[in-house]
């Protein structure tokens, strides 16, 4: 039994430092380009929620590239969060530098929520039009959720909370205070380790379910505040047993058992 343990714990090691390396599915994200102008844009697969977004591009037609003299381009920025609505609309930019990079400025506001985005640049002239339509995620983190991250967390949690029952077991099956209050502080440490996890998870992947998210978030705090009276009370007991364990040494110096001075301690005699 003791053998089949330990081959559990270093399979579980093994696997947690195996599945990281797992590859990640990248997303397909549409791009549209249509129409006999050409907007050439930068890029971008995912955002940081909340944070500030610059936007800007470029014009062309066959022969130069176009400026706001004689082109007209509007903006709109869309979400399945608003059902497909416009949340920001610019129907005549009016932002153009000497670089001839029309821009538009988005408050993070407009992505205070995660999930998919899209925006679509419309430019127009007397003769032509192009429009260019790019689609992107909003994430926690500005990163993608990999499927590596997904499995490198579950591995970790697997571990820290085989670690927990083995402080639980042991907290149960042994005697020893010292060993219970040993196992205890470190059973408490690593419930910390595991909520932290929980909420960096649930931040990550599980954004369609914020009452977990904040149900987490809270056990971590509670936890958090609940180590500094933990400490405290851990070195007072420390203090007081170094009293009892004189007092003990004191009652075997006069002649009695270890067992006997433990039972007599705190009682006067002669």
């Amino acid at each position: 039994m003791h053998n089949g343990i330990k081959k559990l714990f270093f399979g579980l090691i093994l696997l947690f430092m195996i599945l990281p390396l797992s590859s990640a599915i990248s997303p397909v994200l549409s791009t549209i380009q249509a129409g006999s102008l050409e907007i050439i844009a930068p890029s971008f697969l995912y955002i940081t929620e909340s944070a500030d977004l610059h936007v800007s591009w470029h014009v062309f037609n066959v022969t130069q590239l176009l400026t706001n003299e004689t082109v007209t381009c509007g903006y709109h920025l869309f979400s399945e969060q608003a059902n497909g609505g416009d949340i920001y609309v610019d129907n005549d930019v009016g932002e153009f530098t000497e670089d001839r990079d029309f821009e538009v400025e988005l408050n993070g506001s407009n992505f205070s929520e995660l999930g998919d985005y899209c925006h679509l640049i419309e430019c127009r002239t007397s003769t032509q039009t192009g429009a260019l339509e790019r689609c992107f995620v909003v994430t926690p983190n500005g990163e993608a959720v990999t499927e590596g991250q997904a499995i490198f967390y579950v591995g970790l949690l697997m571990i820290l909370s085989l670690f927990l029952v083995f402080c639980v077991f042991g907290f149960v099956s042994f005697e020893n205070l010292l060993s219970k209050i040993g196992l205890f502080g470190l059973g408490y440490l690593l419930s910390v380790a595991i909520s932290f996890i929980g909420w960096q998870m649930s931040n990550d992947f599980l954004t369609s379910t914020p009452f977990l998210l904040s149900f987490l978030k809270i056990i971590f705090i509670v936890l958090m505040i609940g180590i500094f009276p933990l400490v405290i009370g851990g070195f007072a007991y420390y203090v007081y047993m170094l009293f009892e364990i004189k007092e003990i040494e004191q009652l075997m110096e006069k002649g009695m058992s270890y067992d006997e001075a433990k039972k007599r301690r705190g009682k006067k005699f002669k």
